[in-house]
């Protein structure tokens, strides 16, 4: 089915809602804001772009030109993502950026995801994790809440242009 591309603003909660268990976005999260009638471990999944198509036969969404997936407090926004509506795994490229409560919001040229499992994969990174933490790197994996690896990367609490200290590591 493919949607008719004047209509920039689609809730596709009656897609995505049986992934409604969580999002890969780095940071903590906060509980649902509003529970959806199905359950109240359920949040609704709200997508909008220039253009989408529903392949129902492989359970995916795709979604190209200013995309726009929220989900409670977090979001990601992207060239174009795609998602496996039966699994949850998505991917997002271009421009993607992904925002998080506590101020956690990271750039990056690619990300992979997994709505129901709260992990990922971010490709050439660069922000912030919470209010703390400036990160940059090759690519960072989510693997649990709070356990990370990270490739070729960068870790400091400073703002400054030159920060006065940094981690730096190959491989963490």
């Amino acid at each position: 089915m493919i949607i008719n591309p004047i209509i920039r603003k689609i809730s596709i909660l009656s897609l995505l809602l049986p992934l409604a268990t969580g999002i890969f976005l780095m940071g903590s999260w906060a509980q649902a804001e509003t529970p959806s009638p199905a359950s109240k471990n359920e949040e609704s999944v709200n997508l909008t772009a220039d253009r989408m198509l529903h392949l129902v036969e492989k359970n995916l969404v795709k979604a190209e030109g200013h995309v726009v997936v929220t989900y409670g407090a977090r979001t990601i926004k992207a060239d174009e993502i795609i998602v496996n509506t039966e699994t949850g795994k998505g991917q997002a490229k271009g421009n993607v950026i992904m925002t998080a409560e506590q101020g956690t919001e990271f750039q990056a040229e690619k990300a992979q995801f997994n709505i129901k499992g709260e992990k990922g994969r971010l490709f050439k990174v660069a922000g912030k994790l919470g209010d703390l933490y400036h990160i940059t790197g090759e690519e960072i994996t989510k693997l649990s809440e709070n356990h990370y690896t990270a490739k070729d990367a960068t870790l400091t609490t400073c703002t400054g242009e030159i920060p006065d200290w940094q981690i730096d590591v190959a491989e963490a």
